[in-house]
């Protein structure tokens, strides 16, 4: 084999330092490697004469027999984040291929001229590169080779489609500049912004991508999934043909019957209220607000007469349960006006809400033996929880605002009644494989969650106010919380939800859409996660409700945090328990937390050894970056 490129060298030499250190960890002069994968990435100098776009070379190596650890090199100094996007590439090119990323170490290096390095932009081109790694050392006998003349640049999301990117028409600059004649960019950026100079300063300018490239005389092409990449600059297909997408329509039988008198109770409850003679006695203003509340629960009525009609159970459910919150408050602010407004009614929906939000503890409190049963009694116990929450809010609202305390406490009720309807279906959703260990394998989700939050501040640092991230963050501490009490299963989902939700952040973060390809790409991920999970004889039934869910929401950044959920659920890695200490192990089991998975313990020392042999060869530093339903 020829010798590496001298940054991957180095890194050679790193974890062959620190492997003669640490017996435990593989020998790299012994291991097998796919060999230096060299592609051209694209960024974003900032210079006296404004935004300059600049190429950078990535270079990656993996290594069989890992344990998902990743090292970085760069040269210049790169930005934090950096760390956090090659493992989510790592990943991400695994998933892509098929095979545990955890069985393999991943080499990474960067090379500039530029003064910094950021690492977000870079992640779908570092997701090439390691997937084309992977591929050939899995596939010694069919390697890939990539086209030296495509460059790329985007974000990666876990599902391996590409998030947007700043600089996308200074980008092509440099592409050009580069000799690239084929240059990617994220799909929903054809028309993209830029600064140029005016009168008063820079201004932001918006250019058409495909005049800009046919300026520049390269071809530049929209790209919406690491597959699009691979196509281009591998030549191969790696795209799977679509397959259909899953609904509750396959639980008729269970879902049918409930779902139905949710819908009926609904009807009764919306005639009760609109017979109620107290309507009568409130003023225009008062009445204005019951009709409001009234029009609404009529809207979700009718929605889910639809969705019954169409086999749509979950969908179905979900708009009842809409319509019951609307319905409650209508009823009960009727009562709280006609009453004078006094605290009697206040106090009365507080104590209904805080009835149902125990009993929803106990329901919720239930153990989930088998994967199917995991799924629903994780979304009993997250329901719960949530409940408790809502308690807790219309508690504090009711010396402040009395009208929204009634809201809350009606919002906390009909979210308690969820959870005796979810707890149920691990009843009727009893088979599966057995869960050999909830507690490790909610850890082992909110371990990742972590990760990718931390990653999402580091990316969003400079961004203030992102909902998602603060939604993400909320859903992680939520996830620890249950973790402490011993619900596992709401432990696991929180943290896949915090997950979704912190991918999301980076997604539509600084104002970005959520472009039609990489919607229809999410959906096409969470159905094929559904099918890989039917095939391992688990039924999803959260994930398939959640893919239900997303083709019926209005707003594209809401379905694909769904499918992205839905997808993740799916594959939820259920972890084996530790095998005896005095067990013959060879390294961690698929799936297992291991002293080099993740960002602490052995991984770390390597890094630090990593970093002392870059330093004697003076190639660069090494970044360790720490990073309503029903």
């Amino acid at each position: 084999m020829a010798s590496p490129p001298r940054p991957v060298a180095f890194l050679l030499v790193a974890l062959l330092l620190a492997s003669a250190l640490f017996p435990g960890s593989a020998q790299a002069a012994t291991r097998r490697e796919s060999g230096p994968i060299t592609v051209t990435a694209l960024a974003v100098e900032e210079t006296s004469q404004g935004f300059v776009g600049v190429s950078a070379t990535v270079q990656a190596n993996v290594l069989a027999e890992g344990s998902g650890r990743v090292f970085v090199s760069t040269r210049p100094l790169a930005a934090t984040d950096m760390q956090g996007s090659a493992r989510l590439a790592a990943q991400v090119a695994a998933s892509t291929l098929g095979v545990d990323w955890r069985t393999q170490d991943y080499l990474v290096s960067f090379s500039s001229d530029s003064a910094v390095i950021g690492g977000p932009s870079a992640g779908a081109v570092m997701t090439l590169a390691l997937t084309t790694g992977l591929h050939n050392l899995l596939h010694p006998e069919d390697p890939w080779t990539l086209d030296g003349k495509v460059a790329a640049t985007g974000t990666i999301n876990p599902d391996g489609t590409i998030g947007p990117v700043g600089g996308v028409p200074a980008k092509a600059e440099g592409a050009k500049a580069a000799g690239i004649t084929t240059f990617l960019y994220p799909a929903g950026l054809e028309t993209a912004t830029t600064e140029v100079a005016g009168p008063r300063g820079p201004q932001v300018a918006r250019v058409d991508m495909a005049t800009h490239c046919r300026n520049l005389g390269i071809t530049c092409r929209p790209a919406a999934r690491i597959e699009d990449l691979v196509s281009a600059a591998a030549h191969v297909a790696l795209q799977p043909p679509d397959i259909a997408v899953p609904g509750t329509v396959d639980y008729a039988n269970i879902l049918g019957p409930s779902v139905t008198a949710e819908v009926d109770l609904l009807q009764a409850k919306l005639e009760r209220i609109e017979g109620d003679a107290r309507l009568e006695k409130l003023s225009a203003a008062e009445r204005a607000v019951v009709d409001t509340e009234l029009r609404d629960a009529r809207d979700n009525l009718q929605a889910a007469r639809d969705d019954l009609a169409s086999e749509h159970y979950y969908a179905a459910a979900t708009q009842a349960f809409q319509g019951a919150i609307h319905a409650g408050r209508a009823a009960n602010i009727t009562a709280y006006f006609a009453g004078g407004r006094g605290p009697t009614i206040v106090n009365s929906a507080l104590q209904d809400c805080r009835d149902e939000a125990e009993a929803a503890q106990e329901a919720a409190n239930v153990t989930a033996a088998t994967y199917n049963a995991f799924f629903a009694v994780g979304a009993a116990q997250e329901r719960a929880g949530g409940a408790a929450t809502l308690y807790q809010q219309a508690q504090a609202l009711a010396a402040t605002d009395r009208a929204a305390s009634i809201g809350t406490s009606v919002f906390c009720l009909e979210r308690a009644r969820t959870v005796t309807w979810w707890a149920g279906l691990r009843l009727e959703f009893p088979g599966g494989p057995l869960v050999s260990d909830p507690a490790a394998t909610a850890q082992q989700a909110i371990e990742d969650a972590r990760d990718l939050v931390t990653y999402a501040q580091a990316v969003l640092s400079s961004v203030g106010g992102n909902q998602a991230l603060a939604q993400a963050q909320q859903k992680l501490q939520a996830a620890i919380d249950a973790q402490a009490v011993g619900w596992y299963p709401a432990a696991a989902v929180q943290a896949v939800g915090a997950s979704s939700l912190a991918s999301l952040a980076m997604q539509v973060g600084e104002g970005n859409t959520v472009p039609p390809a990489v919607l229809n790409a999410a959906q096409q991920g969470a159905a094929r996660a559904i099918s890989q999970a039917r095939a391992r004889g688990i039924e999803p039934v959260l994930s398939v409700s959640l893919v239900e869910l997303a083709q019926e929401q209005d707003d594209a950044a809401a379905s694909l945090e769904s499918y992205w959920t839905a997808r993740s659920l799916a594959l939820l890695d259920f972890v084996a328990p530790p095998a005896p200490a005095d067990a013959a192990s060879s390294g961690p089991a698929p799936g297992a937390l291991g002293a080099g998975g993740g960002y602490g313990g052995g991984t770390l020392v390597a890094y630090l050894f990593m970093g002392f042999a870059l330093g004697l060869g003076g190639s660069g530093i090494v970044v360790v970056a720490l990073l309503g339903r029903k």
